[in-house]
């Protein structure tokens, strides 16, 4: 949405940080609690429509045995090899791909 608090930028929420996963981790500069930056994570995870449509359509295509309870605390632990599926996030404006886990800096 359009913040009118932030003068002539109308900056809104950056839908690659309105997920759940690390939702509103602000640490790094990773995201921002501030609307008016172009790093704001929304005021709840899955606040914007077009955050909603692609979490249903990760649902659909993912089998829910293939999904985790608590996708945090566990990204260091394998998936099984009858996985099948990737998320990849494309960065139009920056010429990025991120792979998940892009919340942090460091080789896959």
């Amino acid at each position: 949405g359009e913040h009118s608090s932030c003068g002539s930028s109308r900056l809104g929420v950056d839908l690659n940080r309105n997920y759940d996963f690390f939702w509103g981790d602000t640490s790094g500069g990773r995201a921002s609690d501030d609307p008016c930056k172009s790093n704001y994570a929304g005021r709840r995870a899955f606040s914007e429509p077009e955050s909603r449509a692609v979490r249903g359509l990760a649902r659909r295509l993912f089998p829910r045995a293939q999904r985790r309870d608590d996708p945090e605390g566990s990204v260091d632990v394998p998936v099984g090899e009858d996985n099948t599926g990737v998320f990849v996030d494309v960065h139009s404006s920056g010429g990025y791909v991120f792979y998940p886990w892009g919340y942090e800096d460091s080789k896959s």
